[in-house]
């Protein structure tokens, strides 16, 4: 069984599934599952369509939205990635090889919401120690679609910080140099 390691209270990542976890994911509340995993990539032994078909029967909504590694950054994968999410019951459980590109694509995704200052430092506070190399990717989405914190932006669920678990970072206190 994976380990769902949790980002936010609407959002979770996990290795590459199986047939079990769907069933326990939906057993801990889990509604959406997103596959960022391709099918042809290589070790790939659960094929999207199984899961699909497997997560249906569970009552579980699926999304396939693959991401190969090399394009985890690009903007239309960043751009799918949220169209995908748009409008999904939470909370979603996202998987793909071992969870990294997920997380990858929601710090990406979330940076485009809030500064990049404290979706990293969320990441940091909540075990995701891992991905401390992404903070000039977050601030390159955070100047280019985040400009000025003080304009009134809608931050969907999916992608909001969790004051309750991080701590924020005071508006005011914000480096601009890096986040608009």
């Amino acid at each position: 069984m994976r380990e769902f390691k949790i980002i936010n209270p609407r959002f979770s990542v996990s290795a590459q599934i199986e047939a079990d976890d769907l069933a326990r994911a939906r057993d801990q509340g889990f509604h959406t599952v997103i596959d960022n995993r391709p099918d042809n990539e290589t070790g790939v032994e659960y094929a999207s369509l199984n899961a699909e078909t497997d997560a249906r029967a569970v009552g579980l909504e699926f999304i396939y939205q693959p991401t190969e590694n090399h394009l985890i950054y690009n903007d239309q994968s960043v751009d799918g990635f949220i169209d995908a999410l748009d409008g999904q019951s939470a909370p979603v459980l996202a998987y793909c090889k071992s969870g990294t590109r997920c997380v990858i694509l929601w710090a990406l995704a979330a940076s485009r919401f809030q500064p990049a200052e404290q979706v990293f430092e969320y990441l940091m506070e909540n075990g995701f120690e891992d991905f401390d190399t992404l903070d000039e990717d977050m601030a390159d989405q955070s100047r280019r679609y985040f400009e000025d914190a003080s304009v009134g932006v809608v931050v969907p669920e999916i992608f909001r910080l969790d004051l309750g678990i991080a701590q924020t970072v005071d508006q005011g206190a914000i480096d601009r140099s890096k986040a608009a």
